[in-house]
């Protein structure tokens, strides 16, 4: 059985809604956070730099090569597919796919994709997973492999950073220093600083918004945006109030129409192309534990989350994402507790109680309008438990809790 461990720790500032998971306050293995997606339930999957971490909301499980047959615990991309299998790039062993129950390694020595070194994972429309490495692009249809590498094809670099698969299955390609390819599976059209006027050579992170427009992180020149014509529209330092050229990573938010942009110093940036209005938070005005931010991903419910590069993973609820908390008047009581627990709340979806290393620990509840007791087993020893309650409108409360 992997290990499952516990998060608490909730932060409200500024009227915004921050949540920091790091090796101190949770079960997540490593403060440096490479990539994160979400699965079909709405676990989140981690890729860190020890190690993959999958998180319900309640537990982390961690999987790296102390607990499975990965080589590498450095793992820089994740995906899930279709099917919902993991896959996984790392530094140094090339890609894994996971099924649930069995790890596959995909390596040079094994088959033809390019480089151990695997930066992006995608899969398009029609099932195929594609590979950015260090030494090319490959294309895997579960049998055969297509790769394009500067020896085998007119790409301008081997270094593929990000690749983004678009609703008609067109893919766009993002390289260190040999520009932005567009491919349609019949042609590749490449746009460089010379040959197509883009502001940057290299391209750390792309995203689509709900326009079709397409939107470029670069690590020098901000980012830019291409609404189908190819007439970039660049936000940088010299165009902009941006309060950075240097770019990790960006990501679209259709709750409010957004984009947010990760950056190397300077935390992150939040882009509204309604009213034109840039936004930066960092660790001086906010309670952003690292201005180094390495990856970002908004979920369902339009929720940021953040991977840093040494403080680790924040979910973060814009308060301009257009949504409205419901006001639950959540009371737990007493803390430190006795014999029972009072749990006032509104219709509550299911109650857990927890120790420390993620057990289940077993009570009696009585149920009241508006109202639950847990009686836990009198002869529960003394110590810090966890109290994890779900509630109707999908939010999660976590808290530590006392048996006197």
């Amino acid at each position: 059985m992997l290990p499952l461990l516990i998060y608490s720790g909730s932060i409200f500032v500024f009227g915004q809604n921050i949540q920091i998971f790091n090796t101190s306050n949770s079960g997540l293995p490593e403060n440096t956070i490479r990539a994160i997606t979400f699965d079909n339930s709405g676990k989140k999957i981690i890729a860190t730099d020890y190690g993959l971490s999958i998180f319900d909301d309640f537990t982390f499980q961690n999987i790296n090569s102390t607990n499975s047959v990965i080589s590498d615990n450095s793992i820089r991309s994740v995906i899930v597919d279709q099917s919902e299998n993991i896959w996984i790039g790392t530094t140094s062993a090339g890609a894994y796919k996971f099924d649930g129950t069995s790890w596959t390694n995909f390596a040079p020595e094994n088959c033809n994709i390019p480089d151990h070194f695997i930066r992006t994972i995608n899969q398009d429309i029609t099932g195929n997973i594609w590979f950015g490495t260090v030494e090319g692009l490959a294309k895997f249809d579960g049998s055969n492999w297509t790769t394009w590498t500067l020896s085998n094809s007119g790409i301008n670099s081997n270094n593929i950073a990000s690749i983004l698969v678009k609703p008609n299955n067109d893919k766009i390609i993002g390289t260190l220093n040999g520009g932005i390819i567009y491919y349609d599976d019949i042609t590749m059209t490449e746009y460089t600083l010379l040959e197509g006027g883009i502001p940057d050579n290299s391209v750390t992170d792309i995203a689509m918004d709900d326009l079709g427009n397409l939107w470029f992180a670069t690590p020098s020149s901000g980012f830019y945006m291409d609404n189908g014509t190819q007439n970039w529209q660049v936000y940088s330092m010299s165009t902009s109030t941006i309060p950075t050229n240097g770019l990790t990573s960006i990501c679209y938010n259709p709750s409010n129409g957004n984009i947010y942009g990760g950056s190397l110093e300077t935390g992150l940036i939040r882009f509204n192309p309604a009213n034109g209005v840039i936004s930066n938070f960092n660790s001086d005005n906010s309670q952003l534990p690292d201005n180094h931010i390495t990856c970002l991903k908004t979920d369902a419910s339009g929720a940021l989350w953040i991977g840093t590069a040494g403080g680790g993973l924040v979910k973060w609820q814009d308060p301009d994402a257009g949504i409205t908390s419901i006001n639950h008047s959540l009371s737990i009581s007493p803390n430190p507790f006795e014999e029972s627990i009072f749990v006032k709340v509104y219709d509550p979806v299911e109650i857990k109680l927890l120790d420390l290393i993620g057990n289940s620990v077993d009570f009696e509840i009585i149920l009241e309008a508006g109202s639950s007791t847990l009686v836990p087993d009198p002869n529960l020893p003394s110590g810090v438990y966890i109290l994890g309650i779900s509630l109707p409108d999908g939010s999660k409360k976590v808290t530590r809790i006392i048996k006197a």
